[in-house]
């Protein structure tokens, strides 16, 4: 959903919704799950992350949509463009080339996956920023549980190691369900996609997959020294990766209005100030021990 979602809302815009809804479901639940005896730290937490995903969803407003802001918040909130997929493909290759890595891959056509998605989602209201946003929402809220059943095994004696195995092994599932489903919607489609396929777009994607999984194990070995609620929460702070990405190596607010620049810097300040008070939990607990 995250992926198919992405070409919709944008790059900047997808991370943190995404991560900011897995961060409150997961940490919720956790606490519901194992408790803290420092609440109050998490609930400044996710209440930051909350007015950070809110940020979000009004930076999606276009400049004549009904009820868009006036004047100094129209310009810092009008342009759906801001920190977009459609930017990040069109200025990589540009900062690409002025590199001499001009073999990276990239989509070439990015919004063929937004134009198929479209027909799974007019349900729901509103255009395809919104729609995107509201997919990430939910794609984010679903992959916030899988720690609470971690955090259950763990605690029911199963090592964390053995934990992670069984849980790349359960990704494998969905993958091979969607691909079988995108298969039979059109054969022709989905093999022509295939052939598309290049080494490097093959490799670039095989080590996104390693250190997705990396970051997994990571986050299982540092549940076996803090709460899984706190190991969670850090765990998922790619808004602050995928943010400077876009702001420093893409250049995606060059030439941008100030007051854009201080929207942005603003989603990025709720995340950093969110993920210090959640981890600040970690160092007062650890301190009453």
């Amino acid at each position: 959903m995250l992926a198919a979602s992405m070409p919709m809302a944008g790059l900047t815009r997808s991370l943190p919704v995404f991560n900011g809804a897995a961060v409150v479901t997961g940490v919720s639940l956790n606490y519901a799950l194992e408790g803290n005896p420092h609440p109050e730290t998490l609930v400044i937490g996710v209440v930051l992350i909350l007015v950070a995903i809110i940020l979000t969803f009004v930076s999606r407003n276009a400049p004549d949509a009904p009820c868009a802001p006036r004047g100094l918040a129209k310009e810092a909130l009008g342009s759906v463009h801001i920190l977009s997929y459609t930017n990040l493909t069109t200025l990589a290759p540009q900062n690409i080339s002025e590199r001499g890595m001009e073999e990276l891959p990239l989509n070439s056509d990015p919004g063929s996956s937004s134009e198929d998605l479209e027909e799974c989602v007019k349900c729901i209201p509103g255009g395809p920023v919104v729609q995107g946003l509201i997919l990430c929402a939910i794609s984010g809220s679903i992959d916030g549980c899988w720690s609470v059943f971690a955090t259950g095994a763990s605690m029911r004696g199963l090592d964390h190691y053995v934990a992670c195995f069984y849980m790349c092994l359960g990704f494998l599932v969905p993958l091979f369900t969607c691909e079988l489903l995108l298969f039979c919607s059109n054969p022709a489609k989905f093999i022509a996609e295939c052939r598309r396929l290049t080494l490097g777009s093959f490799l670039m994607t095989a080590l996104c997959g390693f250190l997705n999984i990396f970051g997994i194990i990571t986050y299982y070995a540092a549940t076996s020294t803090i709460s899984a609620t706190v190991a969670f929460a850090i765990f998922l702070c790619t808004p602050l990766v995928s943010i400077s990405i876009g702001v420093r190596c893409f250049r995606e607010l060059n030439d941008e209005p100030r007051a854009k620049h201080v929207l942005v810097f603003t989603i990025l300040a709720l995340y950093v100030v969110a993920i210090l008070v959640i981890s600040a939990n970690a160092l007062i607990s650890g301190t009453d021990d």
